[in-house]
């Protein structure tokens, strides 16, 4: 079973990419509060993380320096309403493996973490 850790602000988004995955047969863990994501990555040590990058209380992309630090190989996957490319470029300088605007539909999320896995 894939375990998937979910990192984001907003409930509404955690629900549906949550919800998509244990469909998918994941087991999903989610959390809302930057300091909680951080601490609940470390406890969790899921397959792969998607991380919002627009959680309030940490600049930038502190989340996901804090998540690289603690593993090196994390598979993160990021994902925001990037208004640039800079910034969705700065994210995968920092070690996220993919960048997914948000604007996209969830199913090429559950299709992109089915793909990962599938090899």
């Amino acid at each position: 079973m894939i375990s998937v850790y979910i990192a984001g602000d907003s409930e509404g988004t955690r629900s549906v990419i949550g919800d998509g995955l244990i469909g998918l047969g994941c087991q999903v863990v989610a959390e809302a509060d930057n300091e909680d994501a951080v601490n609940g990555y470390n406890q969790f040590t899921p397959d792969i993380t998607f991380l919002d990058l627009a959680m309030p209380g940490m600049k930038d992309m502190q989340i996901l320096k804090k998540i690289k630090e603690i593993n090196p190989d994390a598979y993160v996957v990021c994902f925001d309403s990037f208004s640039d490319k800079k910034q969705a470029l700065n994210a995968m300088m920092s070690g996220a493996r993919y960048v997914v605007p948000i604007i996209i539909k969830f199913e090429n999320i559950f299709l992109q973490t089915k793909s990962i896995f599938a090899s």
